[in-house]
C-alpha cells in the first residue's frame, strides 16, 4: 500500500496548475504525484471554487495567474532559443 500523504495547499494548488496545462493529461499528474482523479477532482471542487474568496483576493490571485503564465510563456520561448542555438553549435 502506497504512504499516504498529506499535501501542503501550495502543493495541492500547484498539482492543480499542472493537470489544468495542456502539455499533460490528468491521469499521468495523478500517477506523477501518487494520487487518485477522485482526489484531484475533489481537489478542484473545494479549492476552485471561486465563492470562497472576496473579490479583492480573486483579482490579486487573476493577476498573479497571469504574471505566472508570462513568466513560463517566457522560460518556454528561452529553452527553444537555446536548443536551436544548441543546434546550429553542434552543427559547426
Amino acid at each position: 500500500m502506497a504512504a499516504h500523504k498529506n499535501f501542503t495547499l501550495e502543493e495541492k494548488l500547484a498539482i492543480l496548475a499542472e493537470a489544468e496545462s495542456s502539455s499533460t493529461t490528468k491521469i499521468a499528474v495523478c500517477r506523477k504525484h501518487g494520487i487518485s482523479k477522485g482526489t484531484l477532482d475533489y481537489w478542484k471542487k473545494h479549492l476552485m471554487n471561486t465563492e470562497n474568496y472576496p473579490e479583492d483576493e480573486l483579482a490579486k490571485l487573476k493577476k498573479e495567474n497571469i504574471m505566472l503564465r508570462s513568466i513560463i510563456v517566457d522560460k518556454d520561448l528561452e529553452i527553444a532559443y537555446l536548443k536551436e542555438l544548441l543546434k546550429k553549435t553542434n552543427r559547426s
